[in-house]
């Protein structure tokens, strides 16, 4: 599989504060992750940039982005993403990382 999950989140208008999540995951939540990535399809290098950027996902969504806002970042970091993988990788990070957040 091609990964190059998320490559520049931080190029993307909505992705300012992407280079530093607040929280760490442990390693068994970035396994869920990198497995939930790779069901849904969706493109991803390393394992820490992966989780670094579910974290970032979740750190946006918190600050109340909009799901479509955070959709934008993540295609625009990541333009070998379709829009639906896109979705996936924010759906899955929140599922795994902060799923307690409301979506807006």
């Amino acid at each position: 599989m091609n990964r190059n999950l998320l490559a520049a989140l931080a190029a993307a208008p909505v992705a300012a504060t992407l280079l530093a999540p607040a929280a760490r995951a442990d390693a068994e939540q970035d396994q869920r992750y990198i497995e939930m990535l790779d069901r849904d399809g969706v493109h991803w290098t390393t394992v820490e940039h992966a989780s670094a950027a579910g974290l970032a996902i979740c750190d946006h969504l918190e600050r109340g982005d909009s799901f479509g806002d955070v959709v934008i970042g993540v295609m625009l970091g990541n333009p070998a993403d379709t829009q639906a993988q896109a979705s996936n990788a924010i759906t899955d990070a929140r599922a795994v990382y902060c799923p307690d957040t409301p979506i807006h």
